[in-house]
């Protein structure tokens, strides 16, 4: 499905929601930086609340993208499609619509749905159930989680791929074997036009490599550290001539805070604000990402439900002095009160 880039307006009213969601500081918690949390009963709530505080109008694109809420590998190029469309993630049951996603998609007064994944990721049940709601729906899917996301990055011409600093037009490659690399750079892709492409960790995927060709771009941004995609894929996109520019930590949490860091030199955001998700799971950071690329705010990852991780702390620590609000997404099942109050400390 082809459609004509749309700038977006969630800035103008991304302000309203986050307003609308700011709680009182934890108890024992320093006061400096206000936290909110954006949180449903369960993953599929908790994507709505995300979309309805990116969206307080409802999309003016009347489109909505939706991802099975159960599985992960087709899931993570929507971003992408998300900041072409300027339209929210929601996410399903694979083998049933979701009763939350169903009232969402009518709040949010959208007409179109974008499958994103085959009818393994969201059945041919789902999409005729959003057909007989009087939806119009699209599939973009690939054989598998390399092809999807291919088929994603190439839904729009090449001639229009965001650049990343000086690089000129860019693409994301990270592993197709795990999550939480490719959802940090979600609000890149969102907000820079950025597309994600995934590999096997040891050798670059053929859709991958095809897609690069498609594309035409001039530089990856390679996420996750070696153990996630390894030397030999780097030189072998380098063999494509295309610069590589690796951004990886020691873990999933601190790769986050370099892309964080990195979005700040290269995209000129403020880190006024950042958004915290759990780095155990995908749902979170993955409905997140729009809300995200929207408020050109960088998503840091925990350890886990109680863990803030030595490498977000110490972030947060060293960019106290322009932090001033911190957004959780998730309840208290995946980021801990304990946890928020320690973000916020570090911050402070």
């Amino acid at each position: 499905m082809l459609t004509a880039l749309k700038t977006p307006r969630l800035l103008a009213v991304v302000s309203v929601g986050v307003a609308a969601i700011l709680l009182a500081a934890p108890a024992g918690a320093t006061t400096g930086v206000s936290t909110g949390r954006l949180a449903g009963s369960d993953r599929y709530a908790t994507a709505a609340a995300i979309a309805t505080a990116a969206f307080p109008k409802g999309v003016a694109n009347t489109t909505a993208i939706l991802v099975s809420g159960l599985n992960y590998p087709d899931a993570l190029s929507a971003a992408y499609l998300a900041g072409r469309l300027d339209a929210p993630v929601l996410l399903t049951d694979p083998a049933a619509l979701s009763t939350t996603t169903a009232a969402e998609l009518a709040s949010l007064d959208v007409n179109t749905v974008d499958i994103v994944g085959g009818s393994d990721a969201v059945s041919n049940a789902v999409e005729a159930q959003l057909q007989a709601d009087g939806y119009r729906t699209a599939r973009i899917a690939g054989t598998d989680r390399f092809a999807t996301a291919a088929a994603v990055a190439e839904t729009y011409p090449s001639s229009t791929i965001g650049s990343y600093g000086s690089g000129g037009a860019t693409a994301i490659v990270a592993t197709g074997d795990a999550f939480a690399d490719a959802l940090a750079g979600g609000p890149i892709a969102f907000s820079a036009a950025i597309p994600v492409l995934l590999t096997d960790p040891g050798s670059l995927s053929p859709a991958a490599q095809a897609a690069l060709g498609t594309l035409g771009v001039s530089q990856v941004l390679l996420l996750g550290g070696t153990s996630a995609v390894s030397a030999n894929v780097a030189s072998q996109i380098g063999a494509l001539h295309i610069n590589v520019v690796r951004i990886g930590g020691a873990d999933r949490t601190q790769t986050a805070t370099m892309l964080a860091t990195s979005e700040a030199q290269q995209l000129g955001w403020s880190l006024t604000n950042v958004n915290l998700a759990t780095g155990a799971d995908y749902p979170d950071a993955l409905a997140g990402g729009p809300y995200s690329g929207a408020t050109k705010s960088p998503i840091l990852l925990t350890e886990d439900v109680n863990t803030l991780g030595q490498y977000t702390t110490a972030f947060l620590q060293a960019n106290s002095s322009t932090i001033s609000s911190i957004n959780v997404f998730g309840g208290t099942l995946a980021v801990a009160d304990a946890t928020v109050t320690a973000a916020q400390q570090a911050a402070s």
